[in-house]
């Protein structure tokens, strides 16, 4: 029931939130407080400084609010920040679905954490800035057809249409997006294989179902699959030679289903442990031939080369014993730059406001 309290209260915090916003334009340095259509979250600094901005009279204009009645508002700003900010349960539901379809670290797991990569590495620095990244992780290819059916994304077709898009449809009336369930996936793919790390995941994020622009993915062979190309390729993304030799590491569970005229009978891995997250495709990749069974890309073995700054971080994330599961070394450098991948082409101060849901993934 709207009491007369109720509106006293409400006719109370109008100025409050008035002033607030012109406080927070005024020092271009505070987050604004929600609104209904925004993502934008306050701060812990926007809680500790509330009172700076909040009217220092009653409603009734006439006495000096009390220091009391101040702690009070900030006590319930501050519980509204961490709601806002909390992980929402249902990112909890749907790690441990998807950690049944990916039990194993089998095909599901592997492509997880490829599509997550493909739908986020459609971001460059020479696109034209559109949308909410700009091709980058936005759930395009999730949400796009064309996108998908791209040489490079379409070996990944089965999976989006018979794995992650019914997922997708399922949860989507939670809240859950396309952009966010496509990285959270990715997460989740990596954790299920023994040694992956886990790394600071997010949600939150705007979804576009417009296609990303076309050429922005690696090359594993032909002319494009050069050290200068696919450095500069990655290079137009962010990420330096040493960021790219971790990423690449991901290669440690792939399997090629879509090499054949290259050489590469499909199904067959490109390090000789494709089960388990571990550092032998650094090894096995500076070799001088593969070990029996194991095809390698071009591209990889190209950026591999030891004197080169990429090959150099190749040799660093291999050192460690044939034996050592998820180097710490690898694995420290490669949740640095899929984080950074997971939230490529969106805007820091969007990225600032998205949710910490990393105690979510299993």
């Amino acid at each position: 029931m709207f009491t007369r309290l109720s509106m006293l209260l409400f006719i109370a915090i109008i100025p409050t939130c008035l002033q607030f916003a012109q406080a927070t334009q005024d020092a271009n340095a505070l987050v604004g407080l929600p609104r209904p259509d925004s993502t934008e979250r306050t701060s812990p600094l926007d809680v500790d400084r509330l009172s700076s901005v909040l009217p220092i009279h009653d409603q009734n204009g006439s006495a000096p609010r009390s220091s009391k009645a101040i702690a009070e508002l900030k006590s319930r700003a501050f519980g509204q920040q961490q709601r806002n900010r909390n992980c929402p349960a249902i990112w909890k539901t749907i790690a441990a679905d998807l950690k049944l379809d990916f039990l194993g670290c089998n095909d599901h797991a592997r492509s997880a954490v490829r599509f997550a990569f493909h739908d986020a590495a459609g971001y460059s620095s020479l696109n034209t800035l559109y949308g909410p990244a700009s091709g980058g992780a936005d759930g395009s290819l999730l949400l796009n057809d064309q996108e998908i059916s791209r040489d490079a994304n379409a070996p990944m077709k089965t999976f989006r249409d018979n794995l992650l898009l019914p997922k997708y449809n399922t949860y989507k009336s939670s809240g859950v997006g396309a952009a966010d369930i496509v990285q959270f996936a990715g997460a989740i793919g990596v954790r299920s294989c023994p040694g992956g790390p886990r790394y600071k995941t997010v949600i939150g994020r705007t979804d576009d179902s417009n296609a990303c622009p076309d050429g922005t993915l690696p090359a594993a062979f032909g002319a494009n699959s050069s050290y200068s190309a696919i450095v500069q390729l990655f290079a137009q993304k962010g990420f330096n030679e040493r960021d790219l030799a971790a990423l690449l590491g991901a290669h440690s569970t792939s399997r090629a289903f879509a090499q054949q005229q290259n050489g590469i009978p499909s199904g067959r891995p490109q390090d000789s442990s494709p089960n388990v997250w571990d550092t032998a495709f650094y090894r096995q990749t500076q070799a001088s031939q593969a070990p029996p069974g194991v095809y390698r890309f071009d591209s990889d073995v190209n950026v591999a080369q030891p004197e080169t700054t990429c090959g150099k971080a190749f040799t660093d994330f291999g050192s460690s014993p044939p034996t050592d599961i998820g180097s710490a070394v690898w694995a420290t450098a490669f949740a640095d730059a899929m984080y950074r991948l997971s939230v490529l082409g969106i805007s820091k101060d969007v990225v600032s406001g998205l949710v910490d849901c990393t105690s979510a993934v299993l």
